[in-house]
């Protein structure tokens, strides 16, 4: 067994959530690391007037990042190699997910912090035929390609909704309640002090009895509000992750009609400091005929971060 103290840990999580270590310090290496996991490549959008020197910048965009890695993984039998290659193999495959779904990336530092990045495979594991002055023969060196469509690393330990009032998650109703018999009527504020160094998409989770629910996130003057009644025991996610935004109730029924004009559907979600102060996202919420101990609003979300 190798002495060298392990002080980071990657691993590749496949489609399909099986985690594989891909460097033990012993018999798994990565020589130099993960290439290209700092800041993606920005693409400026920029006009230029007939009479005008140089050009405005009107926005900017981040293109998809190409990451490497260079695995050196060793055996102790020619035998091993062969199984080496195999699983290596077996790890990267594309046909992992019948949906095209993306494996991750991820990193884990020794204070267990968690980096993820959502990538594919571009190319590798080729096995290239070896140096012939050099012996490897029970070892294996390639390098693999992955591709992030979506540049932007974050902590997946963001994920857990089952905890009422953590850092991740933030439920509604608080008090004062305005109580008429049994229901109650809710207008409430809180903050949300979000950690990350890059927007994040929220996805909003109302829990019935709710009418006309609406939450406002008032640093950024956006909400998300409902023309509808969510009866109890239905319950109805907004999912505002771009390109897939989507309304839909635990019967999956499309329920986007219902989503108010006033809605800002496209928009809504949290900011990192600067543009939100301290990362303090001020939240306002809202809805009638809520049943105490029942009704929720609960917003869910991961800190993500432009680079690590």
């Amino acid at each position: 067994m190798s002495d060298i103290e392990q002080i980071e840990w990657h691993y590749y999580v496949t489609p399909d959530g099986l985690e594989h270590n891909l460097a033990d310090y012993h018999l798994r290496s990565l020589p130099g690391g993960i290439g290209n996991l700092g800041m993606p490549t920005v693409e400026w959008q920029t006009t230029r007037g007939p009479y005008q020197h140089g050009k405005t910048v009107h926005d900017y965009r981040l293109r998809p990042r190409t990451v490497q890695l260079q695995a050196y993984w060793t055996g102790c039998s020619r035998d091993e190699y062969w199984r080496l290659r195999s699983e290596i193999l077996d790890i990267f495959r594309p046909n992992r997910s019948a949906t095209n779904l993306p494996g991750r990336l991820r990193t884990v530092r020794r204070d267990g912090s968690m980096r993820d990045l959502w990538c594919y495979v571009l190319d590798g594991p080729v096995f290239p035929q070896g140096d012939p002055k050099a012996w490897q023969e029970w070892a294996v060196e390639d390098t693999v390609r992955l591709i992030a469509f979506d540049p932007v690393l974050f902590d997946p330990a963001g994920t857990t909704t089952d905890i009422i009032t953590i850092e991740n998650e933030l439920v509604f109703p608080i008090n004062p309640f305005i109580i008429w018999g049994p229901m109650a009527a809710i207008a409430v504020n809180a903050n949300i002090t979000y950690a990350g160094t890059w927007r994040e998409w929220p996805t909003l989770t109302f829990v019935g009895p709710l009418e006309a629910p609406l939450v406002r996130n008032v640093t950024l003057d956006l909400e998300i509000g409902f023309n509808y009644t969510i009866t109890g025991g239905r319950t109805v996610t907004v999912d505002l992750t771009p390109g897939r935004k989507t309304v839909t109730d635990d019967l999956g029924n499309n329920l986007l009609a219902y989503i108010s004009e006033d809605s800002d559907l496209a928009e809504f979600r949290l900011e990192c400091d600067p543009i939100a102060a301290g990362g303090i996202n001020a939240m306002y919420a809202q809805a009638s005929g809520v049943m105490n101990g029942v009704s929720q609003i609960n917003i869910e979300w991961l800190n993500r971060y432009i680079g690590v």
